[in-house]
């Protein structure tokens, strides 16, 4: 049986879902902890050693380690329309690309709102420990946050630097959709394309919960007020691309 291991919240574990759902890939799915599932998650990705992270595919036959070799993955091994158009390949790397710059900064952001958010790091707790002990583990959050921040090489005292380089990757969604009608970024129908910049608005102003599910308190830490303000006609575009090719969540 083919195994999805990710984090709920994560846009990349979405990215991954929405390609193999797209295509219909059947799989499993499993819910990685951060820091007290690392030890586990490396056994499955049979990688003592380096960077190890979700999410994670992981079948009899290969395991994949990034969101954009999953979906490529679920666009041979599926059916439905391909999101990776060989014509427009190129263009859709290109746009992954700037998913991956985005959501870096945007992950830097959103782990300092969490920080400051009791709700938040209480919602983050295993859904499988009693009320009780997930209230006593609050406290050990910060220790899981400091731990992504070094394994990600986050500077906690870049704030200003992060929000640029997520606006500056939004500018150039908006330019783009501009000249294009604010439809699709690459031909005329969805992409690979769409879906990695659609995600990226996650830690801007999150969907809907039909499509991902939330925590109030984790919900409100996935909003920067400033940015979603800025970017009100990105987000519209977003829910309309979620409600034409998403549907509900599968959660």
């Amino acid at each position: 049986m083919t195994t999805l291991i990710g984090e709920y919240f994560s846009p990349w574990t979405e990215k991954a879902r929405w390609a193999l759902d797209h295509h219909g890939v059947k799989h499993e799915y499993r819910e990685h902890v951060p820091l007290l599932g690392e030890p586990l998650l490396r056994v499955r990705a049979r990688q003592l050693g380096g960077r190890v992270s979700v999410p994670l595919l992981v079948s009899s036959e290969q395991i994949l380690r990034d969101s954009f070799d999953i979906a490529q993955h679920a666009d041979r091994m599926g059916s439905g329309s391909s999101l990776f158009p060989r014509e427009h390949l190129t263009e859709v790397s290109a746009w992954n690309q700037r998913s991956e710059a985005a959501l870096r900064a945007a992950r830097a952001l959103y782990l300092g709102r969490v920080l400051g958010s009791p709700g938040a790091q209480l919602e983050m707790q295993p859904a499988f420990l009693p009320q009780a002990l997930r209230k006593a583990s609050v406290p050990a959050t910060g220790l899981a946050i400091a731990f992504l921040r070094r394994k990600y090489g986050i500077s906690a005292a870049a704030e200003d630097e992060h929000e640029s380089s997520l606006a500056r990757e939004l500018d150039a969604l908006r330019e783009a959709l501009g000249s294009k009608g604010g439809g699709y970024l690459v031909g005329d129908r969805v992409t690979y394309a769409d879906v990695a910049m659609a995600v990226t608005l996650q830690f801007v102003s999150p969907v809907a919960d039909r499509h991902v599910p939330l925590g109030p308190a984790t919900r409100a830490s996935c909003v920067h007020e400033r940015l979603a303000k800025r970017y009100l006609d990105l987000i519209a575009w977003r829910d309309a691309l979620y409600e034409r090719h998403r549907g509900a969540s599968s959660w």
